[in-house]
């Protein structure tokens, strides 16, 4: 049947396990980019992809193309205002504006990896000066880092697969 990606594709499909299914695009995704090879005399790469079928193929590249509509909108400006609490007397939402240009350029060699990006974030922010906090409180902050990367999670699939169809019902977790 081919390599591990491949079957565990051909038996998630076959189950209709849709967010392994996203799961497992997805870590194609990641991990061939580390595999890319630059063709020799050439401005082009390769991109493996194992043996995937042709149709497996084009839903990995449709599910890049979709991840990186999502990371472009999310890396080119702080991604949300916070409501902060009445009593912070420094908003936290300053804070995200002068942290996040930081943390997109300390990371910026860092490969393609939303969910690995955003789950750095708390740690980053963990790392800071105190002073840097200039009093804010950042658990409206931490809060969105933690929902953003649960809402990545669980719509994994649907940058590969698209949406489910109007009145489709949501499939159990898997």
């Amino acid at each position: 049947m081919g390599s591990p990606i491949t079957y565990a594709l051909h038996v998630a499909e076959t189950l209709g396990l849709r967010r392994f299914i996203g799961n497992l695009y997805y870590l194609e995704l990641v991990s061939s980019k580390m595999r890319t090879k630059e063709i020799e005399g050439s401005t082009a790469f390769v991109h493996p992809t194992h043996d995937l079928t042709p149709s497996q193929r084009l839903t990995l590249y449709e599910g890049g193309w979709s991840l990186q509509r999502y990371w472009l909108k999310h890396v080119n400006a702080p991604i949300e205002v916070f409501n902060c609490p009445p009593d912070d007397e420094h908003s936290c939402n300053e804070l995200w504006k002068s942290l996040w240009p930081q943390y997109i350029v300390d990371l910026a060699d860092k490969s393609f990896d939303p969910l690995d990006f955003l789950s750095d974030l708390p740690e980053f922010v963990t790392s800071m000066n105190e002073d840097c906090f200039d009093g804010a409180d950042i658990s409206c902050l931490q809060f969105y880092v933690r929902n953003n990367i649960r809402r990545l999670r669980d719509s994994l699939a649907d940058h590969f697969l698209g949406p489910l169809p109007s009145g489709s019902p949501v499939p159990s977790v898997s």
